[in-house]
């Protein structure tokens, strides 16, 4: 049938209407028991049709949150290349003409000197410093930098787990080195 939805066989049209609707009660606060006695329909039935706006909100956040992060991704990518890019030209040796006048004596006839002169450059380090901080900001965005959240307690046939910061992961790997050197001795 076309033009109708597979439940109950009500038409898309009246479907969305509806969604819509309890879309926007919802919203404003109203439980699912108000919404049904207000469109006359099954609570349950209101409660589906929320879990699948839920549903389809989360998706078109979800979607929008990974397609901004891309973007940001691909921007970032760029300034990274531009300012590595300028730390290679920065290191190019430097090139300069001085022109001196001179006067003349009575053996020698006035006129232009030109030197040329070359000058080694190391580089501009702000460069490098732009490329960093572009790809620390990709990291971050990609979520690279993120410490695990949970690790293994040092016994690994347990599989309890708990939540550790960098310092107390340090802290337990260097524990772990240190009875393995112990044992060895």
């Amino acid at each position: 049938m076309a033009g109708h939805a597979r439940e109950g066989g009500v038409p898309r049209e009246t479907l969305r209407e509806r969604e819509a609707r309890v879309w926007d009660l919802s919203s404003k606060m109203w439980t699912q028991e108000r919404i049904a006695q207000e469109l006359n329909l099954e609570r349950s039935t209101i409660s589906k049709m929320l879990k699948r706006l839920n549903e389809r909100a989360l998706k078109t956040v979800t979607d929008e949150v990974l397609a901004e992060k891309a973007q940001q991704v691909r921007q970032l990518k760029a300034v990274a290349d531009e300012a590595m890019q300028a730390w290679e030209r920065s290191k190019d040796s430097r090139k300069g003409v001085v022109k001196k006048s001179s006067a003349g004596t009575s053996f020698r006839k006035g006129g232009d000197e030109v030197t040329t002169t070359v000058q080694d450059q190391d580089g501009d380090p702000r460069y490098l410093e732009t490329a960093m901080k572009a790809l620390a900001d990709i990291r971050k965005i990609l979520g690279l930098d993120s410490p695990e959240k949970y690790e293994k307690i040092l016994n690994p046939e347990t599989e309890a787990r708990e939540l550790l910061d960098d310092a107390e992961r340090v802290a337990r790997i260097t524990a772990i080195f240190e009875q393995a050197r112990a044992k060895r001795a």
